[in-house]
């Protein structure tokens, strides 16, 4: 029911602070949960949420947890989603229900009820012993390219802008971070002067600019 097609939809952001969980309860859950893994289980959290390593190393450090890293966590370990989180301290396994209950309180109540509706509609046609039809099919690709499209429109630019960022940090190592925070003010200066020099003569530099003005007057 839950793939990586369903869980690329969810957004890589805390969500712990919904469920009043402490950051020590995920810290010590997580690297617990992580570090007694074998390598295919590890690999196949990271294959199915589309993260990196440091993405779970930045959870048990730092206390914080996307929805999209707890779904995952859960599906291959076996874990309830509100033991992870810290919003419960009674690990009862992983079950469709309670996961579907535990994305819906994080927002995506939309996308459970479409994930829902396909269930009931395949185990009515798995009861007829008969093969889903063609508007069946329709249905089911329209249901996914509108979930699809719910969660890359966003209207407000500067929760788009936020977004954004947190997604391009995932894809950066902790050194690569601190590289960019440490960077001194002269070479700021420098690569924005070279940025608007190549803006000049390339429509996609001249967005990135733009983009960059805009977060700056923001």
């Amino acid at each position: 029911m839950f793939d990586a097609k369903v869980l690329n939809q969810l957004k890589q952001v805390d969500v712990r602070e919904r469920f009043g969980g402490g950051a020590s309860k995920v810290m010590e859950r997580v690297k617990k949960l992580w570090s007694g893994a074998d390598k295919t289980s590890r690999i196949k959290i990271m294959n199915l949420a589309d993260i990196k390593k440091y993405t779970v190393e930045r959870s048990y450090k730092k206390g914080n947890i996307s929805a999209k890293l707890a779904a995952a966590m859960s599906i291959v370990l076996n874990v309830c989603p509100y033991y992870i989180i810290g919003a419960s301290d009674e690990n009862e396994g992983y079950s469709d229900e309670a996961l579907i209950r535990f994305l819906s309180e994080c927002g995506y109540e939309k996308l459970m009820n479409g994930l829902k509706k396909k269930r009931r509609t395949r185990k009515k046609v798995e009861g007829t012993g008969s093969e889903p039809n063609e508007k069946f099919i329709e249905a089911e690709a329209a249901d996914d390219i509108d979930s699809e499209a719910e969660e890359l429109i966003i209207k407000d630019p500067v929760t788009a802008i936020i977004v954004l960022a947190e997604h391009l940090s995932d894809m950066l190592s902790e050194e690569e971070q601190a590289q960019f925070i440490d960077m001194a003010e002269n070479d700021v200066i420098f690569l924005l002067r070279s940025l608007t020099l190549r803006a000049r003569y390339n429509a996609d530099m001249r967005n990135i600019l733009n983009l960059i003005k805009f977060m700056l007057v923001q």
